[in-house]
């Protein structure tokens, strides 16, 4: 389905700008996005969600700039004053790696005037949903494991998506190439060639055709080994002529994605398992590769010793099918104390 713009009110039109929520179905590329340069763009599970202060003679022009784009819209939402985003050009400055996350100020969202067709309370039952479905998980993991259950308690607010915030919007491509960056790499090393790369593509993260376009001895002077750079055009290629598809990609359960793109040289299950999480936002994923994850069991667990990837996996066991939020209660438990958000741990391919 594509935009359909409600009729404009033929009475005076507010020009007071207010916050809204854009939510669009699908991964834009930096090519789509740069036709909305003044709202920040952020990944929502399979779809983009684009935030910004708008009056409503600008928000009739960026739905016009949908609809002629063939752009497929699922709702728009105003947004709290409480909870007003910052426009592109205060996201930029604050730093590549700052973005809003609509979906942490998704029970304060309230619906604008504007009506779409068939739109009626979906979208906050939606919300309601999520959080209904976030409780029963939280629930089941402190009864099926006490050292988690401490974890839960000690933080009642815990936002397990809030670390995306820090993160560049990502799809599935996007979500890989920031996982071959960080492979090896220290968290502050990744975040500097990741800015580097962002850059090179007027501060997006590149499309795979766009990738393919640049010399490669461009993003190795933006801080990627020879190898990396040949994994992600190499993944590109396929996406590009067809032999992989991200739509189809991502329908697919995960052992069987993850045979897909591990048959790529330099893609390895951590790559894989972190653009899970990041770009999917699948629900039963671990990290047993990751070190930092290891570090972070071995801290929580009182061992003495660092965990295998083996230990990790029989520890997690019990957190099925909600291994990707015990995750994130780890590495929260690991990086709270420093301040720094779990955005790209060390980990190998």
């Amino acid at each position: 389905m594509r935009v359909h713009l409600p009729a404009r009110d033929h009475g005076v039109m507010d020009q007071t700008p207010a916050p809204y929520a854009i939510r669009i179905r699908g991964h834009l590329g930096a090519t789509v996005l740069f036709a909305f340069p003044a709202l920040a763009p952020q990944q929502h599970g399979a779809d983009t969600v684009l935030t910004g202060l708008l009056d409503r003679s600008a928000l009739y022009g960026v739905l016009a700039e949908a609809d002629a784009l063939g752009l497929d819209l699922v709702e728009i939402r105003q947004l709290t004053p409480s909870h007003t985003p910052a426009t592109a050009e205060t996201e930029h400055s604050s730093g590549p790696h700052h973005r809003p996350s609509p979906s942490s100020d998704a029970s304060t969202m309230t619906k604008p005037g504007i009506r779409w067709p068939g739109e009626g309370a979906g979208s906050v039952s939606e919300d309601s949903s999520r959080a209904a479905k976030l409780q029963q998980a939280r629930s089941y993991l402190r009864h099926a494991d006490p050292v988690l259950a401490r974890l839960i308690d000690d933080r009642p607010t815990f936002d397990p998506r809030a670390w995306l915030a820090q993160l560049p919007p990502m799809d599935l491509y996007g979500a890989l190439l920031f996982q071959v960056t960080g492979q090896q790499l220290s968290v502050p090393a990744t975040r500097h060639t990741l800015a580097r790369i962002q850059a090179l593509f007027g501060g997006q993260l590149p499309a795979p055709a766009e990738l393919l376009a640049v010399d490669p001895g461009q993003l190795r002077e933006a801080g990627l080994s020879w190898r990396k750079v040949s994994t992600l055009r190499d993944l590109a290629e396929r996406i590009t002529d067809g032999r992989l598809n991200p739509d189809v990609l991502s329908t697919l359960p995960d052992d069987e994605l993850m045979a897909e793109l591990t048959a790529i040289p330099g893609i390895g299950p951590w790559t894989v398992q972190g653009a899970l999480l990041i770009a999917l936002q699948r629900e039963d994923v671990v990290l047993p590769g990751d070190l930092a994850l290891r570090k972070a069991v071995q801290a929580v667990y009182q061992l003495d010793h660092l965990p295998s990837q083996q230990e990790v996996l029989a520890i997690a066991e019990k957190w099925r099918p909600y291994r990707s939020l015990a995750t994130s209660y780890l590495f929260s438990a690991a990086f709270e104390p420093a301040e720094v958000p779990p955005a790209a741990p060390i980990g190998s391919p």
